[in-house]
């Protein structure tokens, strides 16, 4: 992005749009998808994630 805006700054009328559409799509696949991805289980035993380590963050400082 940084050399299209040095070398040719019409470029940027065609990847400021893009990147916008790109990052935001992402955001609403990768939010709509989240209970599917947390509700599958692998069959695999070694790659099962125990449920305890799924979203878990201690705020202690």
């Amino acid at each position: 992005m940084m050399i299209s805006a040095l070398a040719a700054p019409p470029l940027l009328l065609f990847t400021i749009p893009l990147t916008l559409v790109d990052m935001s799509s992402a955001l609403i696949i990768d939010t709509v998808m989240l209970p599917a991805d947390l509700a599958i289980t692998p069959s695999d035993p070694k790659l099962h994630t125990p449920r305890p380590m799924v979203c878990r963050y201690d705020y202690k400082i």
